[in-house]
């Protein structure tokens, strides 16, 4: 009986316990709350788990760029909460557009004021691809992937007149030029003109004026059967009504000068037409003419006979004339140096390693003289430091006597025409020349510019930053210095004339068709 009641006793607290609701954190198992894509769940996982396995009991899959926090590798601890964060990427594509710029240009062959559009502006385009990372559904900033410009833009390019109202400017000597074919005077002032030759066949490959300012020597184009060239003639400037005169001189392209001290002795150098371009061969000769107002006084004179003139002698040689008519330099593309004029030869100062235009053109380094004649100014071509360019054109003096080469300015430029003033009223003299807005480039504007005799205190002239520069050419000086020190250069096809001490510009004609000028 006793143990019946036992037994009973002992079924009814198996029974009692079986009965308790389990505990939450038992020995084995822990319970953890895990947060995903809005919802919630609460899990058991085995005691020691780490978050990975919690969200692989829960079912919960992650993307190659979900994250969780904790971190993945963490061990479950009682409590825990587990968010996972879903994270998406996103590319689009858009087409921006791209503004055009606005250039303005200055130009002093325009009036004050007047504007002018050279080019109209066309907006441009660029194809972007972006990235978006959008965190649990909220999208992110875009972040630039790539881009590719589909479409140029095109500047505006507006050109503004800067040009004040003209006024006549008082100058010393005379000043000719060429103007659509024919030839004109200005003497006393730029408001006094008088037609010359009206001829309209003037090609300006020669124009120079007499010491004594009686006689015009120039070249007039033969028609295109003609088998030559050009012709040499001169004009009486001092008697315009008498007929120029033919000195039956043809194919005249690099050089025809009077002779200092001579006034009717000219001395020329000539070439050979030729089919391909440049369409002549150059003689690299130099002869002498004496003329009177009827034609030629007697035969021309062979100072130097024809030759070849060197490396690219075939496009020829110039010639320039010391200020006393002591001295003839030439300069030619491999060298520059003087003339034996008794002995008709060439005697080298400088050897230059030739320049390869890669045209059917070659470069002759320009070149003048001192006003005393004791230096030669010319372009120097040297090695460049730059690596984008094999040579660099610089300014440089060269010493008739010792001889010793100076570099006066670095990068000048491909055509500087170094222009030596005369003696100034301080015993000193300026150096007007060419500087080359792009000095690399064979195509560059240029700027007009002085300097010292001993190349210091250079100052750009002429034209203003901002506008259209030069065309490379010959810098004419005022003879004298009785209306100041003017320099006298051709730009928009007129007559421009700079005080090199001010650097006021005036204009002097209005035409635009003007291509040669010389002053003397």
């Amino acid at each position: 009986m006793v143990l019946r009641r036992l037994t009973l006793l002992i079924l009814c607290c198996l029974l009692l316990v079986s009965c308790q609701p389990v505990l939450v954190s038992s020995a084995s198992q822990l319970e953890v709350t895990i947060q995903y894509d809005g919802k919630e769940i609460m899990p058991l996982v085995p005691e020691g788990s780490t978050v990975e396995t919690a969200l692989q009991i829960g079912s919960i899959h992650l993307g190659s760029k979900d994250f969780t926090i904790p971190p993945l590798s963490e061990t479950i601890s009682p409590g825990m909460v587990i968010q996972v964060t879903r994270v998406e990427d996103e590319l689009f594509e858009k087409t921006i557009t791209i503004p055009f710029e606005r250039q303005t240009i200055r130009n002093e062959t325009l009036q004050e004021g007047e504007i002018r559009l050279l080019q109209e502006g066309v907006n441009g385009e660029k194809h972007v691809t972006y990235r978006s990372t959008g965190l649990d559904g909220v999208a992110g900033e875009p972040v630039e992937v790539s881009s590719e410009i589909t479409k140029q833009p095109i500047p505006e390019i507006i050109m503004v007149g800067v040009l004040a109202p003209i006024q006549p400017v008082t100058i010393s000597g005379i000043l000719v030029y060429i103007e659509n074919g024919n030839c004109w005077m200005i003497e006393g002032n730029t408001g006094q003109r008088s037609p010359l030759i009206t001829t309209g066949d003037l090609d300006g490959r020669v124009l120079r004026i007499s010491q004594d300012y009686k006689w015009l020597l120039f070249t007039r184009a033969l028609p295109v059967d003609s088998p030559d060239i050009n012709s040499l003639w001169v004009l009486r400037i001092d008697n315009p009504n008498n007929p120029p005169v033919d000195l039956q001189v043809q194919n005249v392209i690099h050089f025809a000068d009077f002779v200092p001290n001579a006034s009717q002795t000219i001395i020329y150098s000539t070439v050979e037409p030729r089919e391909a371009a440049p369409g002549w061969q150059a003689n690299n000769d130099l002869i002498m003419l004496s003329f009177s107002p009827d034609g030629p006084a007697g035969p021309p004179a062979v100072k130097v006979d024809v030759n070849s003139g060197g490396v690219y002698g075939w496009w020829g040689t110039q010639f320039t004339w010391s200020r006393d008519g002591s001295h003839l330099a030439y300069s030619r593309p491999d060298g520059i140096g003087l003339i034996d004029l008794p002995q008709g030869v060439f005697e080298e100062l400088v050897s230059i390693n030739p320049f390869e235009t890669g045209g059917d053109w070659a470069w002759v380094p320009p070149l003048a003289w001192s006003p005393l004649g004791d230096l030669l100014f010319y372009s120097l071509l040297t090695p460049s430091e730059n690596t984008q360019n094999r040579v660099s054109f610089d300014l440089a003096a060269l010493d008739r006597v010792i001889p010793l080469n100076i570099t006066m300015v670095e990068g000048a430029g491909l055509f500087s025409n170094p222009s030596p003033s005369g003696i100034m009223p301080d015993g000193g003299y300026q150096v007007g020349f060419m500087q080359a807005i792009d000095p690399a480039s064979n195509n560059s504007g240029y700027r007009l510019t002085v300097m010292d005799q001993d190349g210091s205190n250079p100052e750009v002239l002429f034209p203003q930053a901002g506008s259209l520069g030069l065309t490379s050419q010959p810098v004419f000086w005022s003879p004298s210095f009785d209306h100041g020190s003017m320099l006298a250069v051709v730009y928009g096809g007129n007559i421009w004339l700079i005080d090199s001490v001010s650097g006021k510009a005036f204009q002097a004609t209005e035409s635009g068709l003007i291509t040669s000028i010389f002053w003397r």
